[in-house]
This record gives structure tokens, C-alpha cells and sequence, in this order.
């Protein structure tokens, strides 16, 4: 009996991989420009994964709408944040004008 050989790792799951990974983390570290970066490639290539990649797609769309709702959050403690700073809020008037 001979051991079969390792099939090779698919090019495209492993870049997914590192993609999840990268935005898992800043999404952790509430790093928001990372989170941004990451969620725009990890969006890119789920819509450029073909039909018969289908389920990581699918597992890329749920975590970039994740990574979407950690950054609503993050801004919105960071608008709350601002709002209790006399010095913030008379930025965030300014740039809302």
C-alpha cells in the first residue's frame, strides 16, 4: 500500500483564509482602517469566487456583514465618546455641517 499524496491546498481558500484571519483580528483589536481594508478585499474576492466555490462565498458574505456591524458599533461609541467631550462634540458639529 502506498501513501496517497497530499492534494495541493486550493490557492483561492487559502487567500480567503488569510483574509478571514487578517479581518478577525482587526475587527478584535477594533483596528478600523484595517477592518475597512480587510472587508473590501475579503468582499472582492467573494464576488469573484466562482460557482463551485460557493460555500466559502457564503462564508465570506456573513463575514463581511460581521465586520460591517463591528464597525457601526465602533462608530457608534465613538460618536457617543465624542458627544461627552465638550472639545469632540464641537468637531464632530463642525464636521457635520
Amino acid at each position: 500500500m502506498t501513501p496517497q499524496a497530499a492534494r495541493p491546498a486550493d490557492p483561492a481558500l487559502l487567500h480567503f483564509a488569510m483574509l478571514a484571519d487578517r479581518l478577525t483580528d482587526a475587527a478584535i483589536r477594533e483596528d478600523m482602517v484595517q477592518t475597512l481594508i480587510s472587508t473590501a478585499d475579503l468582499d472582492r474576492m467573494a464576488r469573484s469566487l466562482g460557482p463551485d466555490q460557493r460555500e466559502a462565498a457564503i462564508h465570506a458574505r456573513k463575514l463581511v456583514a460581521q465586520a460591517i456591524e463591528v464597525l457601526e458599533n465602533a462608530l457608534a461609541r465613538g460618536m457617543a465618546t465624542a458627544r461627552r467631550d465638550p472639545r469632540q462634540a464641537a468637531y464632530v458639529t463642525a464636521g457635520a455641517a
